[in-house]
């Protein structure tokens, strides 16, 4: 089952997952986008990369409050788009607003990723793909190294920030 315009279509249990472009998937109106990556040393993609992943839930321009016709307090969401039905804002009352925000917040303590294929915690081939902790030999060799580097190259980024961001 494919698009021609958005890529392969994938009906499953809960709905379509459609494949928008390479390391690009949608699914019930959310989208990954796995394709970002950042070198070690690249503060400024990072803080892009942050504003982008720290975005408010709702565009603020886009909010507008009002009194009803019965003197409540409500809220106006103007689309980005407008529907086919010509629909191009969704009124709520402000309680109603604060409902559907709630929702969608995760109870605490509430895994937000869940890991599968190799990632997930049962995986068989898990022990192949996950880096090995560094023995202490391995770690002497490594301060030596990096002591060779930081002479001559200036400062090295930590073993953490090279694999969390290369």
């Amino acid at each position: 089952m494919g698009n021609d315009s958005n890529g392969p279509v994938h009906a499953g249990f809960w709905g379509y997952l459609m494949f928008d472009g390479p390391n690009c998937a949608s699914y019930d109106g959310y989208n990954l986008h796995a394709g970002v990556h950042l070198n070690a040393m690249d503060r400024a993609g990072l803080e892009r990369l942050c504003r982008y992943v720290l975005r408010p839930p709702l565009a603020l321009p886009r909010l507008e409050r009002f009194q009803g016709v019965d003197g409540r307090t409500m809220v106006r969401i103007e689309r980005k788009r407008t529907y086919s039905d010509g629909t191009h804002a969704i009124e709520l009352s402000a309680l109603g607003l604060a409902e559907k925000l709630v929702a969608i917040v995760p109870p605490p303590r509430v895994y937000t990723v869940i890991y599968s294929g190799v990632l997930a915690a049962n995986a068989a081939l898990r022990p192949e793909v996950i880096p090995k902790a560094p023995t202490s030999t391995d770690a002497e060799q490594g301060g030596r190294e990096a002591r060779k580097l930081k002479r001559r190259d200036g400062p090295t980024p930590s073993l953490r920030a090279q694999l969390t961001l290369s």
